[in-house]
């Protein structure tokens, strides 16, 4: 028994130690803190020279949809599930049934992030409203050569506004659109394994549908906003989509098994 617990005691740190590792560079990278300038753009290129029009749909939306909303669909799912007689006992499976998904979840959501900024990084796309946010110092850029193309530095810029200019050379791919997709494919497996047809037709198909309209929505206003590019966008759905089915797919379990014992009463799937 105790060495089991040991084991278990490890495995949490190993893991705790192994998130902060991808978490902590991941955080430095999204608040500005660590970054490279590479990448290039074109002087002739009337595709970056757009103007932003902010966000239509901020960080702030995004964050909250896969958080609160995901908690309380699998926790109420679950606890429909569930047919132990005891409130006390249908409440603390659910909750435990629920932290086994969003955990999980979690993790991978993470490496879906991590994912888009270092593809952001390597690829150094420019923004559609590049030039309107860096204010080329255009008396020391030299646009005759190579075809119009410059290479990328802070130092081209007259804005002082480093995390903005930095950020305009992030567009490819899309992050709302991966991490819109990401989330939303991912609880359409969920729904699809976890909630059955016998009560409605409807109901499950309704859900799918409800965060499929999400995902087009949020991805749709970058294109709007003029913060990307439309490759952005469908590279971003496209990215989000195939790592949330990687992932969704062995980690979303069909029964409990795992989590089971005499005092939690039935599984009854598919109700």
């Amino acid at each position: 028994m105790k060495r089991e617990k040991r084991s278990k005691f490890m495995k949490i740190g190993l893991d705790l130690f192994l998130y902060t590792i991808i978490l902590v560079p991941l955080l430095l990278s999204i608040l500005g803190y660590l970054h490279l300038e590479t990448g290039s753009f074109n002087c002739n290129d009337s595709s970056i020279n757009l103007h932003f029009r902010g966000n239509s749909v901020s960080r702030k939306h995004i964050l909250t949809f896969i958080f609160l909303p995901i908690i309380a669909l699998v926790y109420l799912t679950e606890w429909v599930q569930i047919s132990a007689p005891e409130l006390r006992s249908r409440c603390k499976e659910s909750g435990r049934r629920t932290l086994f998904i969003f955990i999980r979840y979690w993790i991978a959501c993470t490496v879906n992030i991590l994912v888009n900024d270092v593809l952001k990084v390597l690829t150094a796309v420019p923004r559609p409203h590049f030039l309107e946010t860096c204010q080329p110092d255009w008396d020391n850029i030299n646009c005759t050569d190579n075809g119009g193309n410059v290479m990328f530095r802070r130092s081209i810029c007259l804005s002082e506004n480093t995390k903005a200019v930095l950020d305009s050379m992030k567009s490819w791919p899309s992050g709302h659109a991966q991490l819109i997709s990401f989330s939303a494919v991912y609880m359409a497996v969920y729904i699809e394994k976890r909630i059955g047809e016998q009560t409605s037709l409807i109901g499950k198909r309704l859900l799918q549908i409800i965060l499929f309209v999400i995902t087009v929505y949020s991805s749709a206003s970058r294109i709007q906003d003029q913060r990307h590019h439309v490759s952005d966008v469908f590279a971003g759905l496209l990215i989000g989509s195939v790592l949330a089915l990687l992932f969704s797919r062995n980690i979303i379990p069909t029964s409990w098994n795992i989590l089971q014992d005499d005092e939690n009463g039935t599984d009854d799937m598919n109700v």
